[in-house]
This record gives C-alpha cells, sequence and structure tokens, in this order.
C-alpha cells in the first residue's frame, strides 16, 4: 500500500522510490506504529479542537463586554438624568439603545427586568442600578457574577412591586442552570 502510494507520486528516481517503500513498509508492519499513529492522530484532533474552541470562547468573551460596556453606559446615562423631572419622559432619547441592550443581556441568558418597570415611580433608580453593577461586571469579563447580580436584582423586584405589577419582575426569567 504505501509502495504503491510513493511510486505515484512519480517523483523520485526508481531505485529512491523502491528503497523509501521498503523503509515505509518495515516501519508500518512494527507492533507499535498503531497504537503511534492513533495517539499522533489523537493529539493533532485535541489540538484543532482546542484552538476551534478557543476561538469561539473568544468570541463570546467579547460579545459579553462589549453588551456590558453599552449597560454601563446606559446606566450611566439614566443616572444623570434622574434628577430631572419627568421619569421616565427624560430617557425617551435612550429607549431603543436600552431596549436593544436589554435583548441582547437577554440573549445572553441573563435575567433583564421588563420595560414595564419604566412605570413605576423607582423604576429609573431600580434601572440604572441595575444597568450599572450588571454592566461593569460584563464589561470586564465576570459573566457568572452579573448572571447571580441580576438573579439578585429580580429578587429585589419581587419584593419591592406592589402585587399589580409584578409582571414586571418576570422579565427573562431562565431556569438554573
Amino acid at each position: 500500500m504505501v509502495a504503491l502510494l510513493v511510486a505515484m507520486m512519480g517523483w523520485l528516481h526508481t531505485s529512491q522510490t523502491i528503497w523509501l517503500a521498503e523503509a515505509a513498509d518495515a516501519i508500518v508492519q512494527r507492533p507499535w506504529f498503531s497504537s503511534a499513529a492513533l495517539a499522533l492522530v489523537g493529539l493533532t484532533a485535541g489540538a484543532w479542537l482546542d484552538w476551534a474552541l478557543r476561538g469561539f470562547d473568544d468570541r463570546r468573551a467579547a460579545v459579553r463586554t462589549a453588551v456590558g460596556i453599552e449597560l454601563a453606559t446606559l446606566g450611566k446615562a439614566l443616572e444623570s438624568r434622574q434628577n430631572l423631572s419627568g421619569w421616565p419622559d427624560s430617557a425617551k432619547d435612550i429607549l431603543p439603545r436600552l431596549i436593544a441592550a436589554l435583548q441582547a443581556t437577554s440573549r445572553l441568558r441573563i435575567w433583564t427586568p421588563d420595560m414595564t418597570i419604566t412605570t413605576w415611580p423607582r423604576g429609573g433608580v431600580f434601572l440604572y442600578t441595575y444597568l450599572n453593577h450588571v454592566g461593569t461586571l460584563l464589561g470586564t469579563g465576570q459573566f457568572r457574577r452579573a448572571k447571580q447580580q441580576a438573579k439578585r436584582f429580580r429578587d429585589i423586584l419581587n419584593k419591592e412591586l406592589p402585587d399589580s405589577r409584578k409582571d414586571a419582575a418576570t422579565g427573562t426569567n431562565f431556569p438554573a442552570q
């Protein structure tokens, strides 16, 4: 088999081809060759898989960081508007960015408050605090802590809201993993 492959290459002189084929046959027939070949294939496949998964994980981490930075930026913007009269009307211009950021956070499987939180009188304070805390943790690469912090905010909201407004706390609740 090996001799046939070497002969098909055609770039070696005939005597060199015969010598190379005999040497390859001698190595292939050694008892340790199949084990060594299997180990080499396994190491190669493992190295490739590790490289591919690291690239995937790096992309996910970059998305998480970008979402975190956006959340923290929106939190600071909301915080600066809290003293203005007419909450939530004072933040109407950043509402589309806020909705997009909360949807991106939800896609990361992190709990997010429903937008009906804006009808709650203290909803702005809750929202900018949520955005600052969760956004800062995500922005610094602390995904698990950000997820835990979001669950704490969910629990706080469930305790604080009157029963008529409990629907605002439903947000995106994912089962524990």
